[in-house]
């Protein structure tokens, strides 16, 4: 991964974290429309920090394994 950002454990968060994405993905939580592909608001959230660098809301967020795993 590159880009990362330069926060100590950055690497196994977001490396944590895309697995978690793919685990939502395959458990229901991006529906298909005619055109698009629709996310959860916890899958949002997720993929909003990681865009972000947000440290805290990404461990936060990992924090929660019942609706992510």
């Amino acid at each position: 991964m590159s880009n990362l950002p330069e926060w100590s454990g950055a690497q196994h968060c977001y490396s944590k974290a895309y697995k978690v994405l793919e685990n939502m993905a395959s458990r229901g939580h991006v529906t298909k429309g005619r055109s698009q592909c629709f996310v959860s608001d916890e899958m949002t959230d997720l993929i909003k920090a990681l865009d972000k660098g947000d440290e805290e809301t990404i461990k936060g967020l990992l924090a929660y394994d019942h609706i992510y795993f």
